[in-house]
């Protein structure tokens, strides 16, 4: 479809018309550049700059806001515990200070006063006294201490009570000092100098009060809310030992107006928990001598420390600051609750710059986003229109410009990166062909080389080339051996490391080798220098076990040249598998030479195998490949000797009869399959071993026929003294070394040491049957003297021809077989 662009007027507003060849239009609006769409990129953009902008606000709002909650949480708990910590050190002064100094001040008395320390060592009945005088004295020390609602000793040794208003003995019962009497007798028996405890309401006698007496003028007893603090006092007269208990008694509304003098305006309340869990005192007076765990936070006074710690906590909806301290002359804890507050005037004031800061910055940025975008419209509508003539076919519908341009540029990168890998598979699929091509075709012409280089887009920039082979080293084991993707990565290792300022290189890949054509800077790099460098290449920085073969270095237009020789030098691996790396220059000689093998170990070899001499036959074989490798002759002479050794093994054992066949060992057609000369040896010395064993299995029952006869033969004439092996061995008709050596290898010892031990044996006999004298016997057996025989009997009986007659002579219960041998 053709389409033409034309520009026209719509009510004062640009239009974009693009007419088909069906004469239609399709109207492209400013706002969108897309057919029928209002909902431009440039309208989505702006909703994004706002959307941001909006999200900005409300972080740095929220930022705002926690940095301030956490000042005014912070500002809560300095004042709370400021007034915390001034609270308790004025109760511990104010209370504790005047207890410590009536304890002190009793127990001077009391080493002065003996009415005040009578009771402290003896019972009661053994020290009757007058209580008059301490009750006298606990009066004046109250006068003296307004704050305090009674004093009372009690003395344990005694079990005595005397108070400032009345003297309580233990047998005399009460109507309202019973349940006291047993209080103070309970709570005296504490652990340390000194306790704080609330007991609650009880009926006392007070002198203080006029309400306790009643119309008579008798004074009656009366309920107060008495909170005592106890110090024992040491015994005068045995240090160490409690004497008496001094209990103090305030009344609750006394230290129930010491905490409300000390609370202040925007403080919640404070409270006072004594050392059993019960509150002391709180100036909401609703938890007065009840536990404190029936506070919602009343865990947190239990769990005080000396150190005062501070916790925010919700009570009823409310966050609230709880500092808890614990008296450290005391085991009372202090806390004091504190509502967390609004900011200062200061605070709101910096919250409010910031505020306004924030709105003053954010309507900037929202003139500058719009002003922004308004300048990007006009290169966005180009930009979408050349989309839209690029790709002509891609389906608009539901795209706003940005997703437009993107899918052109997707479907852009997508068709280079196919072109890119199309290209490169051809480009590597070309290199491997014709490099192994290059390396196979023999010579050819420079000019395509040249081309074929050009169209790889491969430039040879220096005057010197050289072509290499690598081949890897096979371990015998399949799962070690490289296999084709290893030897594609590490090709890919060598041309990077290759490609450099001094050289170039291209590489393919054949079976199980890597073929390699470097172009180098002469004057800075040699070949040794290269040789290194591929021997020391590897994948993941580890080198590989490899072999290097090389052609000489040679011009442009002699490259195919230097391929020829680097193959050449592979070629002669079969020679010589120890080297790593073969060079062209090392073999030249060989390949001019016309040195040929000493054709006498060829003929060796061939006699061994028909006299079947095993030994010397492989003898024979480790001479010839060793010449092979010593002499300077050529790869083609080494495999015509090789070839001969083959065929002369195959020569003999057709004539001796054995199939090798049939014994599923077979030579191979040629050298070459083999990897090098030493498998090959060792192929041919396993074939070598093959045709002996099989020879020596047909000929063995002949031979142990022929063996018996020469047995049979030497027994009828062993008094021959002509008997010898050539004679035994043209009796039966062999030749005297093949008699000898199957003679052996039948009767595990040789000819002459058979016939010696034959002889002594038959003598043996002769001595025990006959009585034929020693010198006869040894003529018989063709010995020259008798101490001959004598020394030879000796060697194999222990002992000569006469003893071993005596012996036997005087032994004729023993048989044969028992004398000593």
């Amino acid at each position: 479809m053709k389409r033409q662009t034309l520009l026209s007027r719509n009510h004062g507003k640009k239009v974009m018309l693009l007419l088909d060849d069906t004469g239609s239009t399709q109207q492209y609006n400013r706002a969108s550049c897309l057919p029928g769409r209002r909902d431009s990129f440039i309208i989505k953009l702006m909703q994004s700059y706002f959307l941001i902008i909006f999200v900005w606000v409300m972080t740095l709002f929220a930022i705002g806001f926690l940095y301030f909650s956490k000042l005014i949480t912070d500002e809560a708990v300095k004042n709370n515990d400021r007034i915390l910590q001034q609270f308790s050190v004025m109760a511990d002064d104010y209370i504790l200070g005047n207890m410590k100094d009536i304890a002190i001040r009793l127990y001077e008395n009391c080493q002065k006063e003996p009415a005040l320390n009578q009771y402290m060592t003896q019972a009661l009945d053994n020290n009757v006294v007058d209580t008059l005088a301490v009750r006298q004295y606990l009066s004046e020390m109250l006068a003296m201490n307004p704050a305090i609602e009674s004093l009372a000793l009690y003395y344990p040794q005694a079990d005595l009570l005397v108070t400032n208003y009345v003297i309580r003995y233990p047998r005399t019962e009460g109507l309202y000092m019973g349940g006291l009497l047993t209080s103070f007798r309970d709570i005296s028996r504490f652990d340390g100098q000194y306790k704080w405890v609330a007991d609650g309401e009880y009926e006392v006698l007070s002198t203080l009060s006029p309400s306790a007496a009643d119309e008579s003028g008798a004074l009656q007893p009366h309920t107060v809310n008495a909170i005592h603090f106890m110090r024992k006092v040491p015994c005068v007269n045995e240090p160490g030992k409690t004497g008496c208990v001094l209990f103090v008694t305030i009344r609750e509304e006394y230290l129930y107006a010491m905490l409300q003098a000390s609370s202040i305006e925007k403080f919640e309340e404070l409270i006072i928990v004594d050392g059993g869990g019960i509150v002391a005192s709180q100036t909401s007076k609703d938890m007065i001598n009840k536990p404190v765990t029936e506070l919602p936070y009343g865990k947190l006074l239990l769990d005080a420390t000396y150190s005062a710690s501070n916790h925010i906590y919700s009570v009823n909806g409310t966050s609230k600051v709880i500092s808890v301290c614990r008296s450290p002359d005391t085991d009372w804890v202090y806390a004091s609750v504190s509502p967390i507050g609004g900011l200062s005037s200061l605070g709101n004031l910096i919250f409010k710059v910031i505020g306004l800061t924030v709105f003053l910055a954010s309507a900037a940025a929202a003139i500058m986003s719009a002003l922004y975008a308004r300048r990007l419209y006009r290169p966005l509508g180009s930009l979408t229109q050349a989309c839209m003539r690029l790709m002509p076919h891609m389906p608009t519908d539901g795209l706003n410009e940005y997703q437009l341009i993107n899918s052109t540029i997707d479907s852009l990168n997508t068709q280079v990166k196919k072109h890119r890998i199309n290209q490169e598979k051809n480009r590597n699929i070309l290199k491997q062909e014709y490099m192994i091509d290059f390396f196979n075709g023999g010579k050819a012409p420079i000019q395509p080389v040249l081309d074929w280089l050009d169209s790889l887009g491969i430039s040879f920039p220096h005057d010197t080339n050289c072509a290499f082979i690598v081949q890897y080293r096979k371990s015998g084991s399949p799962q070690a051996d490289p296999q084709w993707s290893r030897i594609a990565e590490y090709s890919v290792s060598l041309e990077s490391k290759l490609n450099t300022g001094n050289s170039m290189c291209i590489t393919g890949m054949g079976d199980n080798t890597v073929l390699i054509i470097v172009n180098y800077d002469r004057l800075r790099m040699g070949i040794s220098d290269i040789v290194d460098l591929i021997a020391t290449c590897g994948i993941d920085g580890t080198p590989l076990p490899i072999y290097v073969f090389n052609g000489d270095a040679v011009s442009q237009n002699s490259m195919h040249v230097s391929a020829m020789q680097a193959r050449q030098a592979a070629a002669y691996h079969f020679l010589f598998p120890e080297l790593s790396s073969i060079r062209y220059a090392d073999i030249s000689s060989r390949e001019e030479s016309k040195e040929q093998i000493d054709r006498s170990l060829l003929k060796n070899l061939s006699l061994h195998l028909k006299t079947q001499d095993h030994s010397r036959a492989l003898t024979s074989l480790d001479s010839l490949v060793s010449a092979l490798r010593d002499l300077d002759c050529s790869l083609e002479h080494a495999m015509w000797a090789l070839r001969m050794t083959a065929t002369m093994i195959e020569d003999a054992a057709d004539a001796a009869g054995v199939q090798l066949d049939e014994t599923g060992v077979g030579i191979p057609d040629s050298p070459e399959l083999a990897e090098d000369v030493f498998k090959y040896k060792k192929m041919l010395i396993e074939i070598l071993n093959t045709y002996f064993k099989s020879f020596d299995e047909r000929h063995s029952e002949r031979n142990r026929i022929l063996i018996n006869e020469a047995k049979e033969y030497i027994q009828q004439n062993i008094n021959n003294t002509q008997l010898s092996l050539n004679g035994v061995a043209d009796f039966i008709g062999i030749s005297a070394s093949h008699f000898s050596r199957i003679f052996k290898r039948e009767t595990g010892m040789s000819f002459l040491d058979y016939i010696t031990d034959y002889k002594l044996d038959y003598c043996r006999q002769l001595l025990i049957t006959t009585d034929t004298k020693i010198e006869q016997i040894t003529g018989m057996l063709g010995y020259s003297t008798p101490q001959y025989l004598a020394n030879r009997f000796r060697i194999k009986y222990g002992c000569s021809p006469k003893e071993y007659r005596f012996r036997f002579r005087h032994s004729k219960q023993d048989s044969p077989a028992k004398i000593k041998t």
